[in-house]
């Protein structure tokens, strides 16, 4: 009796493989429409990154590393005091390099940041038995830059001065953010799923079909962070007098988007001639 449940079992498994396997054929078969949907959401920002540093130029590596960790400190405590927490304060990168004066043709001179090829990997960097005849090590650079995220958008523009007025000679942006990011990137997603079922009911309803149902459905990442980036440049000089303006400082609004591809079966897709 076993051996014919399980013949039996056996049986019925593959007749209900193969029906599924013929209503997927069937379906395959079946007219879709592919739509995208995109909806965006502009919200004002509550949070902003800053991303400073300190240069420090003296003739040794030990008069650049203290006087650039002298100011680092200042800064740090000019933060701490304004209520920056450490956990919002991240190091990006710490550099030390020579400055080299180079002689060009002529009776022509210049200073150049760079760093000679090296005889060896053992070799020591600051060495002047590695420097080209036509340059001289006339001191050297060393700089530290950090993101400090204020947290109070409100305190953005009273830090931002603190760390002027305390030797901030290296800016590389600012970027706005928003602590309700996943409220309203959920909303942005919602609508954009709402815009393209509008968009495929439209263009079915013009050939007088109809859409039955959903076949996929993918949400598209475009790689989008938080929100704007914003980089200085020659109309945004971060040390000019307008800082001692009240209205020096707008955050404007930043996009927060969301972009998704729906495959829509359709119904009644006759064309009647």
């Amino acid at each position: 009796m076993a051996p014919f449940i399980r013949n039996l079992a056996l049986l019925l498994f593959s007749l209900c493989f193969a029906a599924s396997h013929a209503t997927a054929i069937a379906r395959a078969d079946e007219p879709t429409i592919t739509v995208s949907g995109e909806a965006e959401i502009r919200v004002v920002p509550d949070q902003v990154i800053v991303s400073a540093g300190i240069e420090s130029r003296m003739p040794t590596v030990k008069d650049a590393v203290s006087d650039n960790d002298a100011k680092i400190k200042a800064i740090l405590d000019f933060l701490k005091t304004s209520g920056i927490e450490e956990k919002h304060i991240r190091t990006e990168f710490i550099s030390i390099a020579p400055i080299f004066r180079t002689k060009f043709p002529y009776g022509g001179k210049g200073v150049q940041q760079a760093v000679p090829p090296q005889a060896n990997n053992s070799a020591d960097p600051f060495s002047d038995d590695l420097v080209a005849p036509d340059q001289k090590i006339v001191g050297y650079l060393a700089s530290r830059q950090f993101a400090i995220t204020v947290m109070d958008l409100k305190n953005f523009e009273s830090v931002y001065k603190g760390l002027v007025e305390r030797g901030i000679n290296s800016v590389q942006g600012i970027e706005f953010r928003t602590s309700e990011l996943r409220k309203h990137r959920d909303q942005a997603r919602l609508n954009a799923v709402r815009a393209a079922r509008e968009k495929a009911v439209a263009m079915a309803g013009e050939l007088g079909a109809e859409i039955a149902s959903i076949k996929t459905m993918l949400e598209k990442h475009d790689g989008a962070g938080f929100g704007r980036m914003v980089t200085q440049n020659s109309l945004s000089d971060p040390f000019s007098g307008a800082m001692a303006n009240d209205s020096a400082f707008a955050a404007g609004q930043i996009s927060i988007s969301a972009s998704v591809e729906i495959v829509f079966y359709l119904d009644k897709t006759s064309i009647k001639r």
